[in-house]
């Protein structure tokens, strides 16, 4: 901070501090110099998969952010875990995956697709931020990744909660993996907690394994489309595991108790497909999701208001076991 003196009216001197320019962001293009914390890149805002498929979202460039952190005393190259935030963003709860995965020596990578893009929260709206856009920041968050000298780039996997569920899974549909990331590059596993489901055309998917976890009693995200999708994968030979924890709400792993979400969509009566151009289209009333206002129009149509969600604590006690043994297969000791 630099002091520039200021005379006063009566001739009195005083000194008023000016706030030097601020230092510009620096975007990360390659981790090779090993940097950890918080790392600013460069992704694209596409509104629907469709403008991943055919380039058309790449001209929204945004600067987007996530938070590295390495296991201390790993020696060599160590797998690496991307973590997605749902529609209310990043939630303190969520630190235990981080420090269980630390702990095991496995790198995390906390992505915000919505401070960056000036939203706190999508509960309510599901329009300003979409997982299209979450897709593409994790895609390239995935590549920013694999330049890291500490991480493993063959042993990076995802996991995300609700909306960041929905990135988890949508990120192994192929024609996306291979639209975003080209060439072999793909995440190692894919690990969806109460995740947004649909069926896809083509069912063709990347080929690493996917653990779905979801809520019996989930009304904000159903397990029957995601119950759907898995038991088609796994007809074709896929590795697709969904489990589905009894009597449980949604955001079961919470630290809150079951309580009403007004504002929250209640997607039961919804049923989503993703076509082969990319585009999403709510099959019951035939609407594309491919922008803002047909977004809202399908919502309006096809969803009501008020679910409830938060802890069970039975299934939080299983989910944490579940996603140990999943990503201790998929990684290895």
């Amino acid at each position: 901070m630099k002091w520039m003196g200021m005379v006063l009216a009566g001739g009195f001197a005083v000194s008023m501090a000016v706030a030097a320019e601020a230092q510009p962001t620096k975007i990360y293009e390659s981790l090779a110099g090993g940097e950890i914390g918080k790392i600013h890149f460069e992704s694209t805002s596409p509104y629907d998969f469709g403008h991943i498929l055919d380039g058309s979202g790449n001209d929204r460039r945004v600067t987007v952010f996530g938070d590295l952190e390495i296991p201390k005393g790993k020696n060599g190259k160590v797998p690496a875990m991307v973590f997605v935030h749902g529609s209310g963003g990043w939630h303190p709860n969520h630190e235990r995956y981080l420090r269980e995965f630390n702990r095991k020596g496995i790198a995390t990578f906390r992505t915000d697709s919505f401070i960056p893009r000036g939203v706190e929260s999508t509960i309510g709206e599901q329009v300003s931020v979409t997982e299209a856009m979450m897709v593409s920041d994790a895609f390239h968050a995935l590549k920013l990744l694999m330049t890291h000298p500490r991480i493993d780039p063959d042993r990076i996997g995802i996991m995300g909660t609700s909306k960041g569920g929905g990135v988890a899974l949508f990120t192994a549909w192929e024609p996306l993996r291979k639209a975003g990331l080209g060439g072999a590059a793909k995440f190692a596993l894919h690990l969806p907690l109460y995740p947004p489901c649909g069926m896809f055309r083509p069912l063709t998917f990347s080929g690493a394994p996917i653990l779905i976890l979801g809520g019996e009693l989930d009304k904000w995200t159903p397990t029957a489309p995601c119950v759907e999708l898995m038991e088609a994968l796994r007809a074709t030979g896929y590795d697709a595991q969904i489990t589905v924890y009894p009597g449980a709400h949604h955001a079961f792993d919470s630290d809150q108790p079951v309580h009403r979400i007004e504002r929250a969509f209640n997607i039961t009566k919804c049923r989503f497909e993703v076509q082969p151009d990319g585009i999403t289209v709510e099959k019951t009333t035939g609407i594309p999701l491919d922008s803002l206002d047909n977004r809202r129009l399908a919502l309006s149509r096809c969803a009501t208001r008020g679910v409830l969600a938060g802890q069970n604590p039975a299934a939080r006690a299983k989910t944490m076991i579940d996603v140990k043994n999943f990503v201790g297969r998929v990684f290895g000791p």
